[in-house]
């Protein structure tokens, strides 16, 4: 007898960090030939949010963009006026990109098969969000567990943007 097995996930929208349920229903169908019998069982997940790193950007508002604390790669770095001038003098575009400045400043994230020359593989890259002040995405290779990077760009910036908070959403069955 040849079992099949099929997955149907249900998520709900991302509230806070913390634990959550998520239920997971699996389908497990016996191969006849009309099929008659199906028998459904239910497997409950429990998803995880570990949050990696996070900042304010407004606490920074009405102070020198040097002191900004940037996540660039997995080390902090900091911003300065002459890299906005560089920006804005046409340079490195994808600064003020928030799909091509996640896929590269959170490279770190992943494995290197996952990754391009210059940052992560766009299929692993998905873009929810994105205007020209925030961007949200996740990076997702597997059904375990996927980041959500957020992005901000402020008048302080300069219009480049600097990831503002990295969670790592894990499942694990209950």
């Amino acid at each position: 007898m040849t079992l099949i097995l099929m997955l149907c996930l249900s998520f709900t929208a991302l509230t806070a960090c913390g634990k959550r349920n998520t239920p997971e229903n699996s389908s497990i169908a016996p191969a006849s030939q009309d099929n008659s019998e199906t028998s459904i069982i239910e497997v409950k997940k429990e998803e995880i949010v570990t949050q990696l790193y996070s900042i304010n950007l407004k606490d920074y508002d009405n102070g020198d963009v040097s002191l900004i604390p940037q996540y660039h790669r997995g080390a902090i770095a900091h911003i300065t006026q002459e890299n906005i001038h560089s920006y804005h003098g046409g340079h490195h575009p994808w600064l003020g990109d928030s799909e091509s400045y996640i896929a590269t400043e959170a490279s770190n994230l992943v494995p290197d098969e996952y990754k391009r020359e210059d940052g992560i593989k766009i299929e692993y890259l998905k873009v929810f969000k994105k205007s020209d002040t925030l961007g949200i995405a996740t990076i997702k290779f597997n059904d375990d567990f996927f980041y959500e990077v957020k992005v901000e760009s402020s008048d302080l910036t300069g219009g480049i943007f600097i990831i503002t908070q990295i969670d790592l959403h894990t499942f694990v069955k209950k």
